[in-house]
């Protein structure tokens, strides 16, 4: 049966192993974790009673089913603990008995009891418990009554004994002690935390980053507790062994929460208002994470009363470990900090705080202005309050700290919610380096400085300006000069504060002159002149270089790049100086700096000579003088820090003449930055002008592209527009490969966009379905489409990159919409300018542009109905005579008879002969007169005629070989039913 009979007579008077016990435990840090608390008191009572093992359980809610949660064991077995894991409040278990009682218990043995909760626990583990085990359990006491309950199994019979009891009581005292000690939520750290609402914990993005993993509900009369099987799953628990109870749930919560969940729920299930709640809790695997319940009523009863809650659940274990991290570094840092609260109450200090202002149970919860090391320095209390009551941050600096001779610096910043933070630093050893170290801070931060300008300067005129504006000021120089080593001279690279004489003396100078630059070469020292008496007489030779200089002082500085001379830096003074020996620890330390920034400003120079050489070799050395057009174009490179000088880009352009007066106009971009990219541009470029001469449609010409690019690898990519301007139809043909459509802009200043499906919007924006428009060369299939429109004599024909129109900052039709409004305003102009209008406006010169940009514009003057001339001619061989005709007459006309009639008659004789001979009618002689005579015999054969060379005794063969002796070009190219035979001959 149950006992609660306290022995009398006994030895009352606790044993000397008891009070060493007690010592021990009062002398445990006070701040350590509960669970660490739990399981010192559980050890050591164990101890003292020769237990086997011991529990403790914390009260669960104030309700008719709430129950004692063990919180902690030791000694146990896990299958013996979990059977103890809640015992119902109100039950006659010798738990419940001392719980009930506020005091002690006994259960002599947990066999023969009959139909107990404490047999019905042991039934099942009889195999594993000792026979007749008893149990010994006291009320762990608190304010509104017992907190739990201690215990600990002995062997049967065992009762303790009244030092015994009295120790065991000491202890539960000394945990609820403890308990009430510990820090609660409300002064942080990383223990559970209840938000109301319009409060939002700090980490408030936390939820969102993490996700709501499900929702809960919990019905407040039965204790049902249902959670949606995704948090389980996401918490490591089988949903299969949860058996829907809210004790159950509160049983998985870690130890060191458990006191705050019973006093937030207990503070929850009440109120109406919603909330979060954040807690931690244990998986299958015996893993925790955290987690942050919102809870709201979802049932009230006609009273109001809340009778279901619910919410949602969200996994937080991430944003803890960062500020479990952060705690942990806060505890060790250097500097003191502690945490105070807004009535000036200490809430936490860190180990180097308590060993300034007194150990953790000394200082906190009590003001930090009454700390007795705070009190003896009456100026630090006085700002300490002032800083904490007004929320204004203060800074205490040369604080002489008592009984000791070091100085410190305090910083007092206001939190948001109250409060402050305290940071204490020690400065004494600062004070002593000031000195010193702000001698050293000066030449490390202007090291800094010029190492951090001489990074951005690639160019040897940089160069120069950067260590010039960057160190002359900090030495008090007047003058820079860098000279560098080209075999047996020293050639000046750059100067700044000498004169333009000087400068011409000094452009090329030789080395067999005796002068200190040669003497710091041969040397690699240093070489420091405080004063011209001292110059002219170490350096007669060179004596005259002082008046031309004007300067009275020098250091002449080696350069060397990995042990090797590349040349003198030399920096002067207005007045005699000499240096001191920090001067010349820094002008010794920047020589390298400088040394490097020369050679590779030497090496980018010849990298952007190379450069730019291979980028003007691959686009037109020169534009084509055309009767048909006024040309017209530009190109602009990228121009971004990360850009190499040899990462050139791949766009390009091109004017191609064709037969008829007609003229190509291309402009492609090969997608990348560098030598290959530019090589594919250039093979891009030759193939077109290949595959022009074969006078095959735009769509076709970007099909045969697409199969070089194809056949170049899956990373080449290419975008291109090939259009032909034709000065007799009057029309421009063009297909495009992802590339931007043509500006086209008549001489009225009406600008268009002819292609894919587009329009110039009130607000000057171009709506531009590029999605209409083929995909570049690389990743489109053929046909590409093809489109048609008139223009008009005068008008405007812009080819562009999308360099030009698209930046990260600006969108594609943005820029088109800027295009056109700068055509409409300036289109009636001369092309050069027009062409740098528009490349200022949309690149401005000085701003990085990512991507490289090409601009081509073309006025068009097409052919008059007086320069051209066409007859049809009959289908038999009287036909080369009327031709013959035709020609004399119309060079007559056109007063071209003196000079071309012979040879333009035996062109157009041989031409209209091969069609009689070798083709079929009908048959049509056109001429044209621009620059030159162009003669078409066009014809409905698809049969291409080819030059040969006739043999000795052959008849015939020589038409074609006589075509082309006499003219200066011939050709054919395909029509839309035949064939056209070509000739141009030069005026």
């Amino acid at each position: 049966m149950v006992s609660n009979r306290v022995e009398q007579g006994q030895d009352e008077c606790p044993e000397p192993v008891s009070a060493d016990r007690l010592r021990l435990l009062k002398a445990t840090d006070i701040d350590q974790s509960v669970e660490a608390t739990l399981l010192c008191a559980i050890q050591h009572s164990v101890a003292e009673l020769g237990g086997l093992g011991g529990m403790v359980h914390l009260s669960g809610l104030d309700f008719h089913w709430a129950r004692l949660l063990l919180a902690s064991s030791s000694g146990l077995p896990p299958t013996i603990a979990r059977m103890w894991q809640h015992v119902p409040r109100d039950s006659s278990t010798v738990l419940g008995r001392a719980f009930h009682d506020r005091g002690k218990a006994w259960l002599p043995s947990l066999g023969g009891l009959g139909p107990t909760r404490d047999a019905q626990v042991a039934a099942p583990l009889a195999s594993e418990l000792p026979s007749d085990a008893g149990i010994a359990a006291v009320a762990v006491p608190g304010r509104d009554g017992p907190l739990g309950v201690l215990s600990v199994m002995t062997r049967a019979g065992d009762e303790p004994i009244g030092s015994q009891w009295s120790f065991f009581t000491d202890v539960a005292g000394w945990v609820a002690a403890r308990l009430r000690l510990l820090p609660s939520p409300e002064q942080g750290g990383l223990t559970p935390t209840l938000f109301g609402r319009g409060q939002q914990p700090a980490d408030k993005e936390s939820k969102t980053q993490a996700g709501a993993v499900g929702d809960w509900e919990w019905d407040l009369a039965t204790g049902e507790f249902i959670i949606d099987e995704r948090v389980l799953d996401a918490l490591g628990i089988n949903p299969e062994g949860f058996d829907g109870r809210v004790d159950t749930w509160l049983a998985r919560q870690h130890p060191d929460d458990l006191t705050w969940a019973m006093r937030t729920i207990k503070h929850l299930v009440p109120s109406r208002l919603p909330a979060d709640y954040e807690y931690r809790v244990c998986g299958d695997d015996g893993s925790y994470s955290w987690v942050r319940m919102s809870i709201r009523t979802t049932r009230e009863t006609a009273d109001g009363e809340p009778i279901r809650k619910g919410g949602s659940m969200t996994i937080t274990t991430a944003t803890h470990e960062v500020a479990e991290s952060m705690s942990l570094a806060l505890r060790n840092m250097s500097d003191g900090f502690l945490s105070v609260a807004r009535d000036g109450l200490v809430q936490w200090e860190n180990l180097a705080a308590e060993r300034l202002f007194g150990p953790f149970h000394e200082v906190v919860s009590r003001p930090l202005w009454e700390v007795p090391a705070v009190q003896q320095v009456p100026e630090l209390a006085e700002d300490l309050r002032r800083a904490v009551i007004d929320q204004t941050p203060v800074d205490i600096n040369d604080l002489q700290w008592p009984d000791s001779m070091r100085r410190y610096q305090a910083r007092v910043y206001p939190t948001p919610g109250g409060g402050a933070t305290v940071y204490v630093a020690d400065i004494t050893e600062k004070r002593l380096r000031e000195a010193a170290e702000r001698a050293a801070m000066e030449r490390e931060t202007l090291a800094a400085d010029l190492t951090r300008a001489l990074a951005q300067a690639r160019t040897a005129p940089a160069v120069i300006a950067a260590v010039a504006e960057t160190l002359l000021p900090a030495l008090g120089a007047s003058g820079l000069a860098v000279l560098t080593l080209d075999r047996d001279r020293l050639r000046l690279l750059g100067s700044a504060g000498y004169p333009p004489e000087f400068r011409q003396r000094m452009h090329d100078f030789p080395l067999g002159v005796h002068t200190p630059s040669r003497q710091v070469l041969r040397t690699g020292i240093p070489l420091f002149i405080g004063s011209p008496e001292e110059h002219a007489r170490r350096f007669p030779e060179v004596s005259d270089l002082i008046d031309l200089g004007q300067k009275r002082a020098w250091a002449f500085l080696p350069l060397r790049v990995s042990g090797r001379p590349v040349g003198t830096a030399v920096v002067a003074y207005d007045r005699p100086h000499e240096p001191t020996q920090d001067e010349r620890t820094l002008l010794t330390t920047i020589s390298g700096l400088i040394a490097h920034a020369v050679e590779h400003a030497n090496v980018y120079n010849a990298v952007i000579e190379r450069a730019s050489a291979l980028q003007h070799a691959l686009l037109p050395k020169r534009l084509p003088e055309l009767p048909t057009m006024d040309i017209a174009a530009r190109y602009r490179p990228a121009a971004l820090p990360s850009l190499q000088p040899a990462d050139i880009g791949g766009d390009w352009y091109d004017v191609i003449r064709l037969s008829g007066g007609r003229v190509a106009l291309v402009s492609g971009d090969v997608m990348g930055h560098g030598t290959q990219e530019a090589a594919t541009m250039g093979q891009l470029r030759t193939a077109v002008r290949t595959l022009s001469s074969r006078e095959l449609p735009p769509g076709e010409i970007l099909a045969h592209l697409n199969d070089i690019v194809v056949d170049m690898g899956e990373d080449s990519f290419a975008t291109c527009l090939y259009g032909v301007y034709d000065p007799v139809g009057r029309t421009f043909t063009y297909a495009s490969a992802g590339h931007p459509p043509p500006a086209h802009a008549l001489s009225d200043g009406t600008v268009a966009f002819p292609g894919p499906p587009s329009h110039i919007r009130a607000d000057g924006i171009v709506d531009f379905t590029k999605s209409l428009a083929d995909p570049p060369l690389g990743a489109g299939t053929p046909p590409f489409e093809t489109f048609t429109f008139d223009v008009p004599d005068g008008s405007l024909l812009v080819l562009y990159t999308d360099g030009l129109v698209e930046e990260p900052r600006r969108d594609i039709g943005e820029g088109m919409g800027r295009l056109a409004r700068i055509l409409h305003a300036e289109h009636t102009g001369d092309l050069p300018p027009l062409c740098d209008a528009i490349i200022d406006s949309l690149l401005p010169p000085g701003q990085p542009t990512s991507d490289d940009a090409a601009l081509l514009i073309a006025r068009t003057h097409p052919l008059h109905p007086e320069d051209i001339a066409t007859w049809d001619l009959p289908e038999r061989p009287e036909a080369a005579s009327e031709a013959r005709k035709h020609v004399r007459d119309q060079l007559t006309v056109w007063d071209l008879g003196d000079q071309l009639q012979l040879s333009s008659e035996l062109v157009v004789s041989e031409l209209v002969g091969n069609v009689i001979r070798h083709a079929s009618g009908p048959t049509q002689l056109r001429l044209l007169h621009t620059d030159r005579l162009i003669c078409e015999v066009s014809d409905n054969s698809l049969t291409t005629p080819q030059i040969r060379h006739p043999s000795l005794t052959a008849e015939g063969g020589r038409g074609l070989y006589l075509v082309a002796a006499m003219a200066d070009r011939w050709g054919t190219r395909p029509t839309e039913c035949g064939k056209t035979i070509w000739a141009e001959l030069m005026l």
